[in-house]
């Protein structure tokens, strides 16, 4: 199976888009890139830094600009942040660019995952409390819900039994878009 354009994987933090989306890579044989890390490196600075030191505006310029300058024409698995395909465009370009990939989790689920996670590296976590936390999933995820819905692949995990995102968007590749 090959893979003739970017796959750009999206959903809430702690989905699991950077680890699906390296074994994704692997399995397709194309390169992985976690939009985040690749921020990271370029500015030399933690995007927990960047949207501390400088805001979440400019971090979103910031995002919009890398994402523009990645090879949108080659094959690759990208990993996109939470908020990636909300603002400047960003979800028309990936899907004019390729195809995008939801990974869908409902609220209750993500808290978990989320209050088990290193919240240090997650700015917009760090000050929430558990309580907190689950109303800002709901709140935030009812709010980008609507874009990232407009994927054209999505994989609900409350839709699932036993899981298998890796083999469901492979076989999915297989099939011709239709959008």
């Amino acid at each position: 199976m090959t893979l003739g354009s970017p796959l750009f994987l999206v959903g809430f933090m702690g989905c699991g888009k950077s680890t699906l989306g390296k074994k994704l890579a692997r399995k397709l044989e194309v390169p992985f890139l976690d939009l985040d890390d690749h921020i990271e490196e370029r500015e030399k600075e933690s995007i927990a830094d960047i949207i501390n030191n400088r805001g979440e505006a400019v971090f979103r310029l910031l995002e919009a600009k890398y994402l523009r300058n990645l090879p949108l024409k080659t094959p690759i698995v990208i990993s996109c942040g939470g908020g990636t395909p909300i603002f400047h465009g960003n979800m028309a370009l990936m899907k004019e660019s390729g195809l995008v990939c939801y990974l869908k989790y409902p609220p209750k689920t993500l808290y978990q995952r989320l209050q088990d996670s290193d919240r240090s590296t997650r700015p917009l976590l760090t000050q929430l409390s558990d309580e907190e936390l689950l109303r800002f999933i709901e709140t935030k995820l009812a709010e980008r819900e609507v874009v990232y819905e407009e994927a054209q692949l999505i994989y609900d995990f409350s839709a699932q039994k036993g899981g298998k995102p890796l083999e469901y968007i492979l076989a999915s590749l297989e099939k011709p878009c239709t959008d």
